[in-house]
């Protein structure tokens, strides 16, 4: 921050900036709160967002297990996770609207108004 101006100043791809939240796109990170569930098989998921690409990480029972780069809106399997605590962290330069984890395509079907 500029004392004198009160400017606020980031650093950007080995630049310094000016920040502009109108201007500026910065990387994002958020990762869910962990859920508990009974003991479940998630097989599919899908991630919508204002653009792409996104990275989506899938975490069971405290671990990571799968990481994907998301492309678009489209559903996509996962590799059969078992487990009874789930979280999701998503990284990139978008705004995330959904993100949806399920047994089967048809429930992503369901929630998310089809795929």
């Amino acid at each position: 921050t500029d004392p004198s101006t009160g400017n606020l100043y980031i650093a950007q791809d080995n630049q310094i900036k000016q920040f502009d939240a109108d201007t500026i796109e910065l990387d994002k990170r958020w990762r869910s709160k962990e859920f508990i569930t009974p003991e479940v098989t998630m097989t599919c998921a899908q991630v919508v967002a204002n653009k792409y690409p996104v990275s989506f990480s899938v975490f069971c029972d405290g671990l990571e297990r799968s990481s994907f780069q998301i492309y678009n809106k489209q559903a996509f399997r996962l590799p059969s996770l078992k487990g009874t605590a789930w979280s999701v962290e998503v990284r990139g330069f978008s705004t995330i609207e959904q993100i949806l984890m399920a047994e089967n395509m048809e429930e992503i079907g369901y929630w998310g108004g089809g795929s």
